[in-house]
């Protein structure tokens, strides 16, 4: 599927919109209706399989600015305690069992021999493979 064929609405300004950094004390969890539409169709482009890139060049931001919206969005999603099951887990755990299609604690079981198919990850060592594996059992 492109980027074409999806109907998706223009974003106003936002080359011009300063986004402001969250902070924490002051967030509350947000419904689906409050979070903004461009950061809704970023992540829906991004869960699509879309690189920062193509979003970028979708809605003339740059990628950084595509990955800082959606990085924010997360970061005020997690703070009340509405945490995906990985957030426990190091950026590095996540994104070497993101790379074996795992996403939660189940999945990670279901693999035979875990730590030998995390050993062929790209920048996944013995540290990192026993924080998955302690996460993993738990």
């Amino acid at each position: 599927m492109s980027v074409n064929q999806l109907e998706i609405p223009p974003l106003p300004d936002v080359e011009r919109a300063a986004v402001p950094a969250p902070k924490a004390r002051e967030m509350s969890i947000p419904s689906l209706e409050e979070i903004p539409l461009h950061v809704r169709n970023v992540a829906a482009l991004r869960g699509l399989g879309f690189t920062f890139r193509q979003i970028g060049r979708t809605y003339g931001v740059t990628p950084q600015a595509a990955s800082v919206m959606l990085a924010r969005q997360r970061a005020l999603l997690k703070v009340e305690g509405r945490r995906p099951e990985l957030a426990g887990l190091s950026p590095r755990a996540v994104n070497c069992l993101g790379r074996l299609g795992i996403h939660n604690r189940a999945g990670a079981r279901a693999v035979p021999d875990l730590a030998a198919r995390l050993e062929n990850q790209r920048n996944c060592g013995q540290k990192t493979i026993r924080e998955i594996l302690d996460w993993a059992a738990d």
